[in-house]
């Protein structure tokens, strides 16, 4: 999906985000809970409604959707961005996390690389791609910018992780 489309969908349903997409991103969610450090700072990448920035502890959430982030993610530091162009020094986050963003993203490489300049050496990745066809395509850019990534596969999305 285009940027300039992507950001005009999410911020034309942004008022009904939550109810289309709540319950399915808050399983996964609690799918893969486990696997994200409590400790440090936290980046959510693609955070959306920052439904999920909310659990995270001390965390800054990012999205394209400015209207996603004005009308849902109160009380929370956040930041209009696209993953592919982060506004943040080299190494500053400890973990990144990212649900359902990366298939959707025409330069997905870009963005990997990005995510990758962001964290801190030695930082955790939870990453989720929805569509497990996408997945393949994804991996392999993952796997050439990360070391010793897992995979866990949900219903619909596969889930890498360090």
């Amino acid at each position: 999906m285009e940027k300039g489309e992507a950001a005009e969908y999410y911020d034309t349903i942004s008022p009904s985000y939550d109810e289309l997409y709540g319950a399915e991103q808050l399983s996964k969610y609690e799918m893969v809970k486990d696997l994200i450090p409590k400790k440090g700072l936290i980046l959510d990448a693609g955070c959306g409604t920052g439904l999920i920035t909310r659990l995270l502890g001390d965390v800054v959430g990012v999205d394209l959707s400015y209207n996603l982030l004005k009308v849902h993610a109160y009380n929370l530091r956040i930041v209009n961005a696209d993953v592919q162009n982060l506004p943040f020094k080299d190494e500053v986050f400890d973990v990144i996390v990212s649900f359902t963003v990366l298939q959707d993203i025409i330069d997905a490489p870009k963005s990997i690389y990005e995510l990758k300049r962001v964290l801190k050496k030695g930082g955790k990745i939870v990453l989720s791609v929805l569509n497990k066809d996408k997945a393949n395509d994804i991996r392999v850019c993952l796997n050439n910018n990360f070391k010793n990534l897992k995979e866990k596969e949900l219903e619909k999305d596969v889930v890498f992780y360090n």
